[in-house]
This record gives C-alpha cells, structure tokens and sequence, in this order.
C-alpha cells in the first residue's frame, strides 16, 4: 500500500500519476467483414479449427466445450482474427459486451462476426488489466450510455473506440491483473469443487436408492397425510415471520403458520419434479402446493431424497394437461416409496443431507468470493487500494512451525469447545476419531495413529503431552461424567480457549471449523466406523486394490485387533458400503 494524492477527471477521482487512455489509442480492434459471416451451415462437429462465437462466453473466458469447427479456408480468410494467447473478445451482436480473455489455446482458432478481438498496440496498456477494464463499472456505465433510450443490440467499432478508462503505469497495471487473477483463479476452483460434489452426490443418491431386494414397498398415501394449502400469492408479505412455500423455487415469507412440524413440500402445478422442500418447523404454504406430512414408518429426509430421485419420472407420466401441467391428490396417494429399515434409513438420509449441506457452505462461499472481487474491482480500478508490488496469493498450509503436540493441544481445546459441555464432556474416543478424519480431510500426514480396537488411535496424545499442554495453556478443563451408570473423563473448553481457536483459525483454516461441527451430534459406532473403513481404504491404495465392501472386509479381517468389528451390526455390509460413500464426500 502507497499513500496517494488525488485529482478529479471525467472518470471519477483517481491517483495523480494515473493517466486517461482511449481504446483506438493503446489497442487495435479487428473483427470478420460481415459479408464473410458463417452460417450455422457450415458449423463443424469437430475438426482441426475452433470458431468462437457470442454463445461460447462463459464466465469471462472461453467455454471451449461448447466451440463449433470450421474449415481451413475459413480459418485463413483473415489473419488478423486468428486469435492468440492474451487476446481480449468482446461480444458485438446480440447480447453485446460479453468479454473474454483468451489465456490458452489448444487448436487454431478464428471467430465469427459478431465478436471483437482487442490486442494491446504497446508496452502501456497490460493486456490482462484491460480485460478487467471491460469487466469493470468502467465499461458498463459506457454501455448504458451508448444504448440509453434504445434497444440497440449492436456494438458499433465508431462508438467502441472512444471508450475511455484509466491507466496506471504498467507495474501497478499487472499488479492489479495478476491480484484480480488469482481471485478469479479462487472463483473457478470453487465453481469445479461444486460441480464435482454435485457429481459426487448424484452418484450417492443412485447408490444409495436403488431398491434391494428385502426392501419395502408402500404407497404414499398409506404412509402420510396429504394436503394442499388454503393461502394465495397475495398473503405473502415483504419480512413475515415464517417461511410461505409457493410454486416456484423461491420461498416467500408470511405472518401466519398453518403447521408447524416435519414436512416435504411439492408443487401441484407447473415445475412438476423439480422443486421439492423439506422443513421442520413453523410454516404456510400455497394453495397450489402439497404438503406431505405425519409420516409413519418413514423417514421425513429418505422421503424427500425418494422425491428428488424418483418422482419427477412419475409425476410426467401421471400429469394432467391444463394450462399448465398439474398433478392430482390421488396420483400422489398413490405414489409407490421403497424403503429399507427406518435405521438404514436414517444413514441414508444423513449421508445425503450432509453433501447438500456442504454443496450449500461451497455455494455460500462461491458467493462471498465473487462479492469480494466486486468489491477488489472497485478498490483496485480506482486507486483507492494501491498495489506496489505483485501480490502471489498461496493456499495457507496447516501444521507448519509448531509441533505435533501443540497442533494436538490446539486440537483438543477447539474440538472441546465445538463438542464439550458440562453435562457431557468431549471424550477422548470422540476427539481421537474427529481428529484422525479432520487430518485426513486437510491431507495432513500424521504417523501417530495406530490400529486399535476402537478404530484409529494414537496414544501418544493422552501420554506423550498433548493433554497435558492443553490443561497447562487453559484451552480445556478436565471434567469427570456419569452416562448410563458409568464415570468417564473428558473435556470442556478452558479460560484461553479463544487462544487455542485462532490457532486453529491460523493453521487449518476457519472452514475446517465449520467442517468438524457437523459431527457434534455423531455416534460413535458412525465415527467408528467411517475411521477404521477410512484407514482400510488407504491401505487398499498403497496396494493398488479396489476399493469395495469386500476388501475393506478382507483388510478388517486380517488384523486381530479389528477382525471383531465384524460380528456388531455397525459393521454390516451395508454399513461399510455407506462408509466408503462417505468417506468419498468427506475427502473429494
């Protein structure tokens, strides 16, 4: 950061040293003669030569899945749009001022008429910064301008090369490209790891609710109460108290609750098998909408996960065409649920819920990044942040510059506090087994963990200092409990816990917080398992086996302190199958 001083332009108040450029002055601006336009005609399916047009933006690049191809003759119609390495397009039909920047290129490629293609004419104008440029507030008030009062829908080259935008000197330009990249490099990992767990999770769901052969089947109708509500569109109001289920994805707010309970909610028309909710609480819901609710011998979320598997095939085979497509009380009543037993369903239901809350956390955070690159944008752009150097942005790494028996004690308070109460202290069963999987979800490697009856666990914690640190810095107090007629000792947080948290905070990140708390309310026997499956997965690895029920089981039988695990029922079959599923969404 550098102190600056600041003076007015027509662009808004800038830094002194900043100058005003004028795109005809720092790029050139090329595009195909209209006459030489391609029709859909002679799009290729594949070939040797990419064509870019306005459909294939995406996200301020190229989405080079969904390019067309072209024949050599075409591509070497014009060479001042075979597109290069650091171009910037920008859309001039149709949707206009769509930008992408070209940072690779894997076959020749050339465009079609309805794009620009910017190329910086000297060493002044970074190509990278004026990509952001056009991203920017800069290049939308320009549009807005230009197409004021019109329904313009073509970016005319007379009117483009005036645009004008400020200019850094050339450090301070890749400075603020290279920050402004890496967030975008944040945004698109984010954006993959959603894809990828959504992937994951569909993957789970055709798993999990295949039907087997000792399952149950019972109609809807004979399993919960159906009904419609008695509100419309109009009762919702702006900041109601309860949440009010309509037709469409979004969910309003009102006043009242006609229910307050567990349900799953559907639309009775339009968007038929597609929009399903689940709630447990206070709420209304439209007179288009059916509630699903009592349930008995099911499961509330196994119902609504059967829902989202299995109903929309059914509700397009069972609709009544109207105005628009609506489904009958009595085709739901009669609606065919398969189930397994109300335990299998339960871990069914967990699995599942716990990928959606985690697919939601990304979605939250993928949020936040682009509202914090907006925010960069607006800061960088206009000089009120200055950037004197480039600024490498590196993932943090945990466990570095303390030892293991800290990093131990650091875990034991958090996992304490996260877990702990006075009621029902933190045990060492459930901070060993959280611990091992929070190790395994930050690739951290930790030799200390040992094959024991119990699952993973590592003695040298209780014995060889971390507990005593701990108590030592504060971070926890030891605490002895009575459950089921049997004293235990364990943990609650200490005095200097918040020291212990922002360790925790520095070293594993705050996400990793937000990570163990969904094993709060875990049982053992799950925690048990999910560990000892998880360590068996990872010698099948180091063996270069497949993992599957059967060799899990093979590598449990083999050792004699966990070949019993496999007489208790936590140790099923299907028990280990569900492990090794979530075991793949706790760690992808």
């Amino acid at each position: 950061m550098v102190e600056t001083r600041f003076k007015h332009t027509d662009l808004g108040t800038i830094p002194k040293e900043w100058n005003i450029g004028k795109l005809e002055e720092s790029c050139t601006l090329k595009a195909r003669i209209g006459w030489q336009g391609l029709t859909t005609a002679e799009y290729l399916n594949s070939g040797e030569y990419y064509l870019i047009t306005g459909t294939d933006f995406k996200n301020g690049y190229i989405d080079w899945d969904n390019c067309v191809f072209v024949e050599k003759e075409r591509f070497d119609q014009d060479p001042n749009i075979q597109i290069k390495k650091g171009d910037v397009l920008i859309t001039k039909d149709g949707t206009i001022g769509k930008v992408a920047y070209i940072d690779k290129l894997s076959k020749p490629t050339t465009l079609n008429s309805g794009v620009f293609v910017l190329r910086t004419k000297d060493d002044k104008v970074h190509s990278r910064y004026l990509y952001y440029i056009l991203m920017s507030f800069y290049f939308d008030d320009f549009l807005r301008k230009i197409t004021a009062g019109s329904t313009i829908t073509h970016l005319y080259q007379k009117d483009f090369v005036h645009f004008s935008f400020v200019v850094p000197p050339l450090p301070e330009q890749q400075a603020i490209a290279e920050t402004l990249t890496h967030t975008d490099e944040w945004i698109e990992s984010l954006e993959n790891l959603i894809a990828k767990k959504r992937l994951i999770k569909q993957g789970a769901m055709q798993k999990l609710l295949t039907p087997k052969e000792d399952w149950e089947v019972k109609k809807l109708g004979e399993m919960s109460q159906i009904y419609t509500g008695n509100k419309n569109n109009q009762d919702k109001v702006e900041n109601g108290a309860y949440p009010f289920f309509v037709r469409s994805q979004k969910i309003e707010r009102i006043n009242t609750y006609s229910y307050d309970g567990e349900a799953v909610l559907i639309p009775g028309e339009g968007n038929l098998g597609n929009i399903f909710h689940y709630i447990n609480g206070k709420f209304d819901f439209h007179q288009r909408v059916y509630k699903i609710s009592d349930f008995i011998g099911i499961n509330g979320k196994y119902l609504y996960w059967y829902f989202r598997m299995y109903f929309g095939h059914h509700a397009l085979q069972n609709t009544v065409k109207a105005t628009v497509d609506s489904i009958r009380l009595p085709t739901l009543q009669e609606f065919e649920i398969r189930f397994p037993s109300i335990e299998h369903q339960n871990t069914i239901a967990t699995i599942l819920s716990d990928m959606d809350f985690e697919i939601d956390a990304l979605e939250q955070k993928l949020v936040k990044a682009k509202q914090i690159k907006q925010g960069m944008m607006q800061e960088l752009l206009t000089g009120r942040i200055r950037l004197i150097e480039k600024i490498k942005a590196e993932k943090p790494k945990a466990n570095k510059g303390h030892n293991e028996h800290i990093n131990d004690a650091v875990l034991i308070g958090t996992m304490a506090n996260c877990f702990g109460s006075a009621q029902f202290p933190m045990t060492r069963f459930k901070y060993t087994k959280v611990s091992y999987l929070l190790k395994r979800y930050k690739e951290e490697q930790d030799t200390g963990y040992l094959k024991k009856a119990a699952g993973p666990y590592k003695p040298q914690t209780r014995y060889g200092g971390a507990e005593k640190i701990a108590l030592q810095n504060k971070y926890v107090v030891s605490q002895q409990s009575t459950y089921k007629g049997k004293t235990y000792e364990g943990f609650i947080s200490g005095e200097n816990i918040n020291e212990a948290i922002a360790y925790f905070n520095e070293w594993y990140g705050e996400e990793a917080l937000q990570w163990i708390s969904k094993f709060k309310f875990e049982k053992n026997d799950n925690l048990e398992l999910w560990a000892t499956v998880d360590m068996a997965i990872q010698d099948l690895k180091k063996e270069n086996k497949l993992v599957n029920v059967a060799n899990v089981k093979q590598i449990i039988k083999e050792n004699k302190e966990w070949k019993d695990k496999l007489k208790r029922p936590a140790f099923s079959d299907d028990n280990i199958h569900n492990a090794i599923i979530k075991m793949d969404t706790l760690f992808s």
